[in-house]
Formats: C-alpha cells, structure tokens, sequence
C-alpha cells in the first residue's frame, strides 16, 4: 500500500521531506532525531498549537 504525501499548499515543505526521509539510512540517529523534532513542530505550528520551548 503506497503512502498517501500529507496535502497542504506549500508543496516545497512535502518535495523537501519526502527528500530527506528518503535519505534517512545515510542520517545518524542524532541527525534523524532532529529532522523529526522540526517536523513535529512544523506540523504543531500548523495546527496552531504552540510548543514549549
């Protein structure tokens, strides 16, 4: 079953993740850890929901 990309008007931000998530086996686990951590606050922003800082 093929993943759905998440819809949304910037279309730069899907383009740019799916890149990066392709490239996730060439990522140490620090480097993951954070490119997860900005995409759960890219996807909070989006939601309108402030993170702690």
């Amino acid at each position: 079953m093929k993943k759905k990309l998440p819809i949304t008007k910037n279309k730069d931000v899907v383009v740019s993740w799916v890149y990066t998530w392709s490239k996730q086996q060439d990522m140490s686990i620090h480097e993951q850890r954070i490119v997860l951590r900005i995409l759960e606050a890219c996807q909070a922003e989006l939601k309108g929901v402030k993170l702690k800082d």
